[in-house]
């Protein structure tokens, strides 16, 4: 089972991603998922999985009217999260934070 994290900020999420690198945790394993786009973790870590994007008050307006988020089908393609995770972190999207999850 994979291992996901939420943080408040993307100093806080580098922080993270250089601890899971020092201990051998391959970048093509993880995965960040947020409403605004990390400039600073896509420059400096191109192997991660990257689907943060900043969206615009129209884009933002559509996710809110649709079924399900942009955020929310790219946790439901995290295959091995229970229900109550996939809840946990949909919040953490809501809030504003960023999502890491680490693949097997």
């Amino acid at each position: 089972m994979g291992k996901i994290e939420s943080f408040p900020s993307e100093a806080l999420l580098i922080e993270r991603i250089e601890k899971h690198l020092s201990e051998g945790v391959a970048e093509e394993r993880m995965t960040v998922i947020a409403n605004t786009d990390l400039k600073k973790v896509r420059s400096e870590y191109p192997g991660i999985r990257n689907e943060s994007k900043d969206i615009g008050p129209w884009e933002k307006f559509l996710s809110i009217m649709a079924v399900k988020s942009r955020e929310e089908k790219e946790l439901d393609k995290l295959d091995d999260l229970t229900e109550h995770e996939k809840y946990v972190y949909r919040k953490a999207l809501e809030d504003n934070e960023a999502v890491l999850y680490i693949g097997e």
